[in-house]
C-alpha cells in the first residue's frame, strides 16, 4: 500500500502524520524546536542570537579599536616627544578640553596640550557614511542626518568655526547657569566636523611655526586618528545561480540582467478590451518597439506603452511593474556629453568601474576614465552619482546570456530555458540515497532556516528507519492563500488609481524641475505628503523648501499622526506640524522589534524621541506604566480606548505578545518549505507541496477543527482549529497528506469564495476521524532541546605566505553572566561592602530611591517628592542639586552573590542563568539538590571535571533538571503509572517551563500559551524537589520514550 507522509513545517514546530493512503493512519507526531533564536531560559523571551551576538561583538570591537588608536598616540607622544601619558591625562576637568579646542585655533599649543585634543578625536571620530550615494547626495535623510545636517548649520550660523568652538561656548554658559537646556553629549555628529576642525588646529599650529609640530607628524597623528579600513569583501555571500551551479548571481543593475528582464515583462504583457472583450499579447514588432521604450526611458507608464506600441488607450494591461533598462540609458545619457559610444565590451568595463570602486577612490576612478576612454571631468562626476539599482538576481550573467537570445524571439522564458539547454523547472535530481544527507554547519546561512530544515531532514531520515521510505512526502507552505478575486480585483483598481494620479504627479515635477522624474523618486512621496497636508499644487516655490527638510519616512510619520488624533500616545502632549517633521518626534515599536521582530505598520505609532530612549527604552507600553503611578497609567489607557484601529488598541494594551506569525516568519516559513524539498528529494522521489488556505478548508470540512477544543462554543470549535495546543501540527499534517491533487483542482476552482465554500469531501477512510482524535489524545510532544556548555569550532586563517592554517578554538555557548557591570564600594565608616552601578533618574521609581548610595542626594529627592506630592511630578521638570543636573545617581544592588569578572579589574556581574538542577535521593527516600549555574559549568567543563557530582552527602543521583526535559507525573505510586497506555501517558506529560535554586515549574506538554483565561484543561504545576512525584523520561523524534529515570535506556 502506497506510504505518503505529511509534514506541517513551520519557523519553530513540525508536525507529521504517515498514512497508508486511503486505509489508516500509521503514526503521527509534533516536534517543537529553538526558532534558530537565543532564548533566555531564565524569562523564556526570545531574541535574533545572530543579532544580538554581533551587535556584542560590533561593540567590542569598536572599543578595541578605539584603544589600539589611543595607545598608537600614546606610543607616539612618548616616542618622538618623550610624554607620559599620566601628563597628558593630567588634567581630568572636560571644560579644558574645550577650552583647548577653541585657543589651538588661536595661539601655539606645547605638547601635551596638542596630543590631550587628538585623543579626544581619537575616541569621538563621528558618523561617516559608507554609501556612494550617501556621500554624495545632499539628502538628509535619517534622523542622524538631520541632526548632523541642523548641527553643523546651527554653529556656523552663529559665526563659531569649529564643533569644539561651539562647544566650549555652550560649557562656558552651563558654568554660569545659562543654557542648561541646550545639552553637549546626546548630539549626532559627523566625521568631516571632526576633520576639518582637526585641519585647522594643525593649520594654525604650523602657520603659528610651532617648535615640536612638523607636516610629517601632523600627517602621522591625521592617519592614526581618522584611518578607517575599507569593508571586508561580501561576494562570498551572493548566492549561487540554479542553472549554472559554479557562477554567482549578477547584480540588478547589471546592463545584460535589465535586458533579460525587460524582455520577460514584454513576452508576458497581456491586454484585454472591455469594449470588444479581446484579449491578446504583443505581436513580434510590438515587441520590438516596447523593448526600444524600455531601453530609452527611465519614466514608464502605460498609457506612454499603449501608444509606442500600437494599441487603444481603451485596452487595459494584466498586471505588470514597468522597469526600465536603467543603468544602460543614465551611463548613455552621461556620455552623451562627451559624445561618446562605447561598444558592448567597453560599456560593460566602465559599469563594472563603477560597481566596484570605493567612495574614497573618486579621483582614482575619474583618471582611470579619461585615460582610457576620454571621459571628461564633468563626465566622470555625473556617471559618479548615478544610483545604481540595488541588490543582486536570481540568475548569473553567464545563464542569463545564453537564454537572451531566445527571449528575444518571443518564447516564453520556460521554453527559453528549455532551448538554452536549461531545465526550469526540474531543481534537483533525484538520487535515491538511503538516507538525507546532513546539512553542513551555516549552509542555509539564515539560522531560522538552518535549525528547521535540520530538523525536518532528522525526523524524516528516522522515519526512513522505522517504517522505511515514504512513497510520497507532502509538506505545506506558508499559511499564506492568495486573495480572494473580489479583493484581488479591489486592489488592483486602487493600485491603478494610485498609478494614475502618480503619473500626473511625475508630469507636474519634471515641469517644475526640468529632470525626469522616476516613478521611485523620493521627490514624488515628498510631494504627495505635501498635497496631503492640504497645500497646493501650484505652491512649488514653497514645496522646494518643503522637499529639502522632510524624509521619506515622514509620511508614514504623518499617517501615525492622523490615527493617533495628533497626539503622542504615551504622553498625551499634543503634537504640532512642525513638531511632527523634526528629529523630536520618531517612529517607536509598540511592541519592541528586538523582542517581537515585528516591523508592520499595525506595530508602529509616535514617541518623543527623549521618552523613547530614556523611559520606555526596551519595555512594552503596559511593561512601562506598570512602574508608573495609577493616575498615568489610567490617562493612558483612557487614550488608547479612543484608537478607532481595535487591532492597534490590543497591541498597545497587551499584557503578552500576540500568538501569531510575525512578518518576517511567513517569509521564512515559505522559504524553509522550499529548501526542505530540495533536500528531501535526495532520498525521497516524490514530494510535493500544498498550501495553508487548503489545508484549513479540509479541516474544516472534515469536522477536525473541533478535536482540540475543550469547552468552547460548537459554533467557534468547528470554525477554528486551537492554536494554543501544539497537536493541530499533527491535524495539520494528516490533512496534507489525504490532500490529492484531484481534490486540489476542485478547491482551487472553488477559491474566489474563500470561508464559503461548500465541497462534499468524503473521509479518506471509515473512521477517519476518531482515528485522528485517538492518536491525537495519544501524542507525546517533543520538544528539541539545544542545551550545549562548549562547542569546538575549526578557524581557518591565513599565516603569511605560509598558506591558510587551521586552529582549533572552542566557544561558549550561552551568556556566562549577566550583561550589567557592577562595581564594589567600601563604607569607610560600616565597611559595609556594596555592588553599585550608576542608574538614569529616569528610571527609578519612588521604592528604588532608598538604594541611592549618595545619602545627601537622596534626602534631597525625598524632600522634593514631600514638597511636589509625588515622585511622578518631581520627574516632570529637570531636577537641580547643587546648581547641577542631576541626571544619574549610584545605585546599590541587592543581589545575593557576584562574581569578580576579572582579576585586573573591580568589575562584578551577576551569575545569571542556572545551567542544571541536580537532584539526588537516598535509599530511604530523602533527597538532595545541587543547583549549578552556567558559568559554574563552564568553569568545571574547561577544567575537565564533572559539571557535576554523581554523589552528594551519600545520596546516589536521582535525574537532572534542565529547561524542557520531559516528566510523567503520579499522584501517590510509580506503579499506578501504565506504561503501555499512550493516552494515559500523554495526559500525565509535563515539561519544566524554569527552574529556581530548589524549585521547578512544569507546562503540559501539549499547551503552547499559558493563559488560565483560556484553557479548563492542567496547564502548569509547581514542585519542590522534596515533593515532586515525577519520572523523568526522553522521547526520540518520533515520540517514543527511549529512556526512563527509573530504568535507564530502554
Amino acid at each position: 500500500m502506497k506510504k505518503i507522509l505529511g509534514i506541517d513545517l513551520g519557523t519553530n514546530s513540525l508536525g507529521w502524520a504517515l498514512i497508508e493512503e486511503e486505509t489508516k493512519l500509521v503514526d503521527g507526531g509534533v516536534v517543537i524546536f529553538p526558532r534558530g533564536n537565543n532564548e533566555d531560559l531564565k524569562t523564556g523571551k526570545e531574541s535574533s542570537y545572530s543579532q544580538q551576538r554581533t551587535t556584542y561583538r560590533g561593540a567590542r570591537r569598536l572599543l578595541f579599536r578605539r584603544k589600539l588608536r589611543r595607545k598608537r598616540l600614546l606610543n607616539i607622544a612618548h616616542d618622538i616627544f618623550h610624554i607620559k601619558p599620566e601628563d597628558i591625562y593630567s588634567d581630568t576637568d572636560p571644560f579644558n578640553l574645550y577650552r583647548l579646542r577653541k585657543e589651538g585655533l588661536d595661539r601655539v599649543l606645547n605638547e601635551k596640550e596638542l596630543f590631550r585634543i587628538c585623543l579626544y578625536f581619537a575616541k569621538k571620530r563621528g558618523f561617516l557614511s559608507n554609501r556612494k550615494s550617501e556621500a554624495r547626495a545632499n539628502d538628509d535623510s535619517g534622523v542622524v542626518k538631520k541632526a548632523i545636517s541642523e548641527l553643523d548649520e546651527k554653529f556656523h550660523s552663529l559665526g563659531f568655526r569649529t564643533l569644539g568652538e561651539y562647544y566650549f561656548h555652550l560649557a562656558s554658559e552651563h558654568r554660569s547657569g545659562r543654557l542648561l537646556e541646550e545639552r553637549i553629549v546626546g548630539r549626532y555628529t559627523s566625521r568631516a566636523m571632526y576633520q576639518s576642525e582637526f585641519d585647522l588646529i594643525i593649520n594654525r599650529q604650523l602657520s603659528l611655526k610651532s617648535k615640536f609640530l612638523t607636516d610629517d607628524i601632523a600627517r602621522e597623528l591625521k592617519k592614526e586618528i581618522f584611518y578607517q579600513r575599507p569593508l571586508k569583501s561580501a561576494k562570498h555571500l551572493i548566492g549561487k545561480c540554479r542553472f549554472e551551479e559554479s557562477k554567482r548571481c549578477m547584480p540588478r543593475s547589471h546592463p545584460i540582467f535589465q535586458e533579460f528582464r525587460a524582455w520577460n515583462i514584454i513576452n508576458n504583457l497581456r491586454w484585454v478590451n472591455h469594449d470588444t472583450a479581446e484579449t491578446d499579447g504583443l505581436t513580434a514588432d510590438q515587441k520590438m518597439k516596447a523593448f526600444q521604450y524600455f531601453n530609452s526611458e527611465i519614466k514608464l507608464t502605460e498609457t506612454k506603452l499603449k501608444k509606442v506600441v500600437g494599441l487603444s488607450t481603451r485596452v487595459k494591461f494584466s498586471d505588470i511593474e514597468l522597469k526600465p533598462c536603467k543603468t544602460r540609458i543614465e551611463i548613455y545619457k552621461a556620455l552623451s556629453q562627451d559624445n561618446i559610444n562605447l561598444n558592448d565590451e567597453a560599456f560593460l568595463k566602465l559599469y563594472h568601474c563603477l560597481l566596484f570602486t570605493q567612495d574614497q577612490n573618486f579621483d582614482k576612478f575619474k583618471d582611470y576614465v579619461s585615460k582610457t576612454w576620454q571621459i571628461s571631468s564633468n563626465t566622470a562626476q555625473v556617471l559618479w552619482d548615478i544610483k545604481l539599482e540595488p541588490d543582486y538576481s536570481n540568475i548569473s550573467c553567464k545563464a542569463a546570456s545564453k537564454i537572451l537570445p531566445f527571449i528575444t524571439k518571443g518564447m516564453r522564458y520556460d521554453e527559453a530555458c528549455i532551448e538554452a539547454g536549461y531545465h526550469h523547472s526540474k531543481k534537483i535530481a533525484f538520487k535515491n540515497l538511503e538516507k538525507i544527507p546532513f546539512l553542513k554547519t551555516n549552509e542555509m546561512r539564515n539560522p531560522v532556516v538552518q535549525k528547521a530544515i535540520s530538523t525536518t531532514i532528522a525526523l524524516v531520515n528516522k522515519i526512513i528507519t522505522v517504517y522505511g521510505k515514504p512513497d510520497e512526502v507532502r509538506i505545506e507552505l506558508a499559511r499564506e492563500l492568495k486573495r480572494p478575486r473580489v479583493e484581488r480585483e479591489k486592489m488592483r483598481s486602487r493600485n491603478k488609481a494610485k498609478s494614475e494620479r502618480r503619473e500626473q504627479y511625475q508630469e507636474i515635477l519634471e515641469k517644475h524641475f526640468g529632470r525626469t522624474v522616476a516613478y521611485s523618486d523620493s521627490i514624488l512621496n515628498k510631494y504627495e505628503l505635501w498635497l496631503e497636508l492640504g497645500c497646493k499644487e501650484d505652491g512649488m516655490t514653497d514645496f522646494e523648501d518643503f522637499a529639502r527638510n522632510t524624509k521619506k519616512v515622514d509620511l508614514t510619520k504623518y499617517q501615525l499622526w492622523l490615527e493617533a488624533d495628533r497626539i503622542s500616545p504615551y504622553t498625551g502632549r499634543v503634537i504640532s506640524l512642525s513638531t511632527l517633521l523634526s528629529p523630536e518626534i520618531e517612529i517607536e515599536h509598540i511592541l519592541p522589534y528586538s523582542r517581537s521582530l515585528d516591523n508592520s505598520f499595525m506595530n508602529k505609532t509616535l514617541c518623543e524621541r527623549s521618552f523613547n530612549v530614556h523611559q520606555k527604552q526596551n519595555m512594552t507600553p503596559l511593561e512601562y506604566f506598570n512602574k508608573r503611578p495609577n493616575h498615568e497609567k489610567d490617562e493612558f489607557v483612557k487614550r488608547i480606548s479612543l484608537l478607532s484601529n481595535s487591532a492597534k488598541r490590543n497591541m498597545f494594551l497587551c499584557e503578552i505578545f500576540p500568538d501569531s506569525f510575525s512578518n518576517n516568519q511567513l517569509t521564512d516559513t515559505a522559504y524553509i518549505a522550499l529548501k526542505a524539498i530540495e533536500k528531501i528529494q535526495l532520498a525521497i522521489e516524490k514530494v510535493y507541496p500544498t498550501k495553508g488556505g487548503v489545508t484549513a478548508i479540509l479541516r474544516k470540512q472534515l469536522g477536525l477543527n473541533s478535536i482540540l477544543h475543550y469547552g468552547d462554543d460548537a459554533n467557534i470549535a468547528a470554525e477554528y482549529k486551537n492554536r494554543g495546543d501544539h497537536r493541530h501540527h499533527f491535524i495539520d499534517a494528516v490533512v496534507i497528506a489525504t490532500t490529492t491533487n484531484t481534490l486540489l483542482k476542485q478547491l482551487s476552482s472553488a477559491n474566489a469564495s474563500f470561508g464559503k465554500i461548500e465541497v462534499d469531501i468524503q473521509a479518506p477512510w471509515q473512521g477517519f476521524r476518531s482515528d485522528i482524535e485517538e492518536k491525537a489524545n495519544q501524542i507525546l510532544l517533543v520538544h528539541r532541546q539545544n542545551i550545549k556548555l562548549v562547542k569546538s569550532n575549526i578557524n581557518r586563517y591565513k599565516h603569511g605566505n605560509k598558506g591558510v592554517k587551521d586552529q582549533l578554538t572552542k566557544s561558549i555557548r550561552g551568556s556566562m553572566h549577566e550583561d550589567t557591570l557592577y562595581g564594589k564600594i567600601t563604607n569607610p565608616y560600616t565597611q559595609e561592602e556594596n555592588y553599585v552601578i550608576k542608574k538614569n533618574i529616569n528610571s527609578l521609581d519612588e521604592k528604588q530611591l532608598e538604594k541611592i548610595i549618595d545619602v545627601k542626594i537622596k534626602e534631597f529627592l525625598k524632600e522634593q517628592i514631600a514638597m511636589k506630592g509625588s515622585w511622578a511630578e518631581v520627574l516632570k521638570n529637570p531636577i537641580i542639586f547643587h546648581g547641577k543636573p542631576l541626571r544619574s545617581v549610584r545605585w546599590r544592588n541587592t543581589a545575593s552573590e557576584l562574581k569578580l569578572l576579572r582579576r585586573d579589574t573591580n568589575t562584578y556581574v551577576e551569575s545569571g542563568n542556572n545551567f542544571v538542577l541536580v537532584i539526588y535521593e537516598s535509599e530511604d527516600g530523602k533527597r538532595d539538590f545541587e543547583t549549578v549555574s552556567f558559568i559554574k559549568a563552564v568553569e568545571r567543563k574547561t577544567k575537565q571535571d564533572d559539571i557535576y557530582p554523581r554523589v552528594k552527602n551519600d545520596k546516589k543521583l536521582l535525574f537532572t533538571v534542565q529547561a524542557l526535559d520531559k516528566f510523567i507525573m503520579y499522584h501517590v505510586d510509580k506503579d499506578e503509572i501504565n506504561w503501555e497506555d499512550k493516552t494515559e501517558l500523554a495526559a500525565k506529560l509535563y515539561h519544566i517551563r524554569k527552574f529556581t535554586k530548589d524549585n521547578f515549574y512544569v507546562g503540559k506538554s501539549t499547551v503552547a500559551k499559558f493563559d488560565t483565561a483560556k484553557f479548563v484543561m492542567p496547564f502548569s504545576k509547581y514542585y519542590s524537589v522534596n515533593t515532586a512525584k515525577i519520572i523523568k523520561i526522553k522521547l526520540d523524534l518520533l515520540g517514543n520514550i527511549v529512556w526512563r529515570s527509573d530504568k535507564g535506556k530502554l
